[in-house]
């Protein structure tokens, strides 16, 4: 289903996007939702990967594709396929990264949410971002 256009305004909105998106899969990966300037989403990404990549995961694309489609911003979304959604220092390394290079372009990044198995955890709530 067609989200383009919903407005994504709270960590629960975005949890039911990501649930969706997330829904069955066993990989780790990560998404990323592209938002305008209201914070309606323009589209999604996913990309699959091993922790080993998700711990090296540039920034770069994900701004390329901010920038491409005139985001406002983005909310990034981690998939741990345990229970466990703290985040972990990859995690954080990659919100700090995401942050600042947004903040230096005039974009916002939004949040950062770590899901488990039928949990998640917001980084913002979480005083993190």
């Amino acid at each position: 289903m067609d989200k383009t256009g919903v407005t994504i305004s709270s960590a629960q909105d975005a949890a039911r996007l990501f649930q969706g998106i997330f829904n069955g899969a066993e990989r780790e990966s990560i998404v990323v939702a592209y938002l305008d300037r209201e914070r309606r989403l323009l589209a999604t990404k996913q990309i699959e990967a091993r922790r080993a990549d998700v711990e090296n995961f540039g920034e770069r694309a994900i701004i390329e594709d901010a920038l491409r489609l005139d985001a406002g911003g983005i909310i990034v979304a981690s998939l741990s396929p345990g229970e466990d959604t703290s985040p972990r220092e990859n995690d954080l390394a990659l919100t700090r990264r995401l942050a600042n290079s947004f903040r230096n372009l005039g974009l916002t990044l939004h949040d950062h949410l770590i899901f488990g198995v039928g949990e998640y955890q917001s980084m913002r709530s979480l005083g993190l971002l």
